[in-house]
């Protein structure tokens, strides 16, 4: 069975925050020597989830 990892961390809500998420997420990866697939398909994904985070509006703020 595969050991679980896991990683938090806070981005700032803006623009500038999708590249530093896919950056942290790929040297996470790159120290759990995940690979370059999984790295490229968890930047993506993280990437999409992100940005679509900033498109939706915050709650109580509008």
């Amino acid at each position: 069975m595969a050991e679980l990892c896991e990683v938090n961390f806070r981005l700032v809500r803006r623009r500038s925050s999708v590249p530093r998420a896919r950056a942290l997420l790929r040297a996470k990866l790159g120290e759990w020597r995940a690979g370059e697939a999984p790295a490229d398909v968890g930047e993506l994904v993280l990437s999409e989830l992100v940005t679509n985070a900033l498109r939706v509006a915050v709650p109580g703020t509008g």
